[in-house]
This record gives C-alpha cells, structure tokens and sequence, in this order.
C-alpha cells in the first residue's frame, strides 16, 4: 500500500473498502453454510490410513514412517495416500457351445475368480441362437 502521509494508514480507498467488506461477507455467509466438525466421531463415516489396504496399487505416507524399509525418494514426497486405478484384462473369448450357459452380468464382474453359470440354459438364450427357429 502506498502511503502519501500519515493520514492514510488507517483509510482505505472507497473502492477497496467496498471490495473488503464484499469479501468478509462472502467469507461469513461460507462459514454459515459449513459446518465445523471438531470430532471425527460427528463424522458419518471415517477412514484411517491404517486401515488401507497392503497393495502395490496404493501407498500412503504413513508407512513409510513406520516401516523399517531403507529411505527412497518416494518416502519423501507431499502426497498422503495415492491410490492407482488398476488396469484390468478382458475376459477371454467363450466358445459358442459355452456361451449360453454363462451369466453375463458375473463375466463382466472382475472382483470374482470364474464367471457363474446357469443351471440350465435359459429359454431366451436357446431362442436367440441362429438356426434355432
């Protein structure tokens, strides 16, 4: 702030004044519409960094804190937890004998070890082959 005299310390331009309240009330109005959560028991759900799990995909600056592993650069970097998305493989191609008898919402399920399958073979799958009409 420039200062011609002593006079303006304590002033500000009609502009600037303007500009300041504008903001302190911007302020006030964001801390009316936030609440303040001083206890994470208030939280509805918590996640603690111990609790992530062990896996090359995610990292956490926790660890390295605690682990006995020699220092790297990556223990020294400004990220808490990183977390990788992983990249998954399609499933392979299933012979047409086989097909009808897979349940396609459990194929395209990457969480499970094998595709489930049906029983018996549904109607609509036996209608839908070609030659079957």
């Amino acid at each position: 702030m420039n200062r011609v005299d002593g006079s303006q310390d304590n002033e500000l331009s009609p502009d600037r004044d303007k500009a300041v309240r504008l903001f302190t009330y911007l302020k006030d109005l964001c801390a009316l519409r936030t609440t303040q959560v001083r206890d994470v028991a208030t939280y509805d759900q918590v996640f603690w960094f111990r609790d992530l799990p062990r896996h090359k995909l995610c990292r956490c600056a926790v660890w390295h804190l605690t682990d006995a592993l020699q220092p790297g650069p990556e223990q020294h970097s400004d990220m808490w937890m990183e977390v990788h998305k992983p990249t998954l493989k399609s499933p392979p191609e299933l012979p047409d004998e086989v097909e009808p008898w897979i349940k396609d919402d459990d194929l395209a399920d990457s969480s499970l070890s094998e595709p489930g399958f049906y029983e018996q073979i549904p109607l609509s799958a036996i209608q839908a082959e070609p030659g079957n009409i």
